[in-house]
């Protein structure tokens, strides 16, 4: 677990974060999002001691960082930036090997681990590994930085901004793939970015920070349904509604026929992965109120009403 207490950090007495508290669960993907200069990337930063609050404390499984020394600290920390970081002068296997080596790691060990790491992020082992990194594309580079801050098996990650320079495209494919990554290997990861659609892609848990202070902690789900301020709404828009929907599965909201429902309703076939704004597309589409949605293992009735409820605060026309 990751828990920030009462954390400030000033620059020439100008707060950059002002008495921030909440803590990560282990194993959960939190994102910290905000405004460019709301003080995401200090707080981040402070995990590491790459940053050290004025006043407050940050603690990793009820151990202040402060008093873990630096070199040990950072060890069991994997940490993804913008700009990736990659030694030019290296190989994709030695930038890979780096913090294993470091940690005297041995060498057939150090190998296996490339190879995995490699495969892990979607990049054939043998066509990659003897590679400078300048014959890397952005979006393969990024997926070595990634590879980099998982060879050492890290409980926490870092991450900050890590797609943010990298093509529409290739930013869809890397988020889809470290989604995977994470299901499968489950790290404790604080990620900062400034894309709302990316924090509601990626998140267990979101921090919104402005200004520097917190403004709301919770799920992407209760956000979207419960925004605590005006900022809140503006900041994830005005379609939060719809982004709700489609973060709802369809097959969860299956209900039993209603009294008195037409004889002639719509017949829908749909996958386990339908959203429920994929649901009220057809319902608008069909210019019906309700319709029958059969799934591989059920069939059930979904209306407007239920949609209109399952949409939070919000209203569906």
């Amino acid at each position: 677990m990751i828990e920030f207490k009462n954390v400030s950090k000033r620059y020439d007495n100008t707060p950059a974060v002002n008495d921030c508290s909440f803590s990560i669960p282990s194993h959960k993907f939190c994102v910290l999002i905000g405004p460019s200069g709301c003080g995401k990337t200090t707080m981040l930063r402070t995990v590491n001691r790459l940053v050290i609050p004025n006043e407050g404390a940050v603690l990793i499984d009820d151990t202040n960082v402060a008093d873990i020394p630096v070199t040990k600290l950072r060890k069991k920390i994997g940490y993804v930036i913008q700009t990736i970081g990659l030694f030019p002068h290296m190989t994709v296997e030695k930038n890979i090997s780096v913090v294993p080596k470091l940690l005297k790691w041995e060498k057939n060990r150090i190998s296996k681990r490339v190879d995995e790491m490699l495969d892990l992020v979607g990049l054939e082992p043998k066509q990659y590994k003897k590679k400078r990194t300048s014959e890397l594309s952005g979006g393969e580079a990024q997926r070595i930085g990634v590879a980099r801050a998982l060879a050492s098996d890290p409980p926490i990650l870092l991450m900050d901004e890590p797609f943010g320079a990298v093509d529409p495209i290739n930013r869809e494919i890397l988020q889809q793939s470290f989604l995977k990554i994470q299901r499968e290997l489950k790290k404790t990861i604080l990620f900062v970015t400034h894309d709302m659609d990316e924090a509601l892609k990626m998140a267990d848990i979101i921090a919104i920070m402005k200004n520097g202070e917190l403004i709301q902690f919770n799920s992407p789900l209760e956000i979207l349904s419960k925004p605590e301020n005006e900022f809140v709404k503006s900041f994830f828009g005005t379609d939060r509604i719809m982004k709700r929907l489609s973060m709802l599965k369809a097959k969860d909201y299956l209900q039993e026929e209603p009294e008195n429902s037409p004889k002639d309703q719509p017949k829908i076939t749909i996958t386990k992965d339908f959203s429920l704004k994929d649901a009220l597309s057809i319902l608008f589409e069909k210019n019906v109120d309700s319709a029958q949605f059969i799934t591989e293992k059920e069939t059930g009735f979904l209306s407007m009403p239920v949609i209109r409820e399952a949409s939070g605060d919000g209203y569906v026309e």
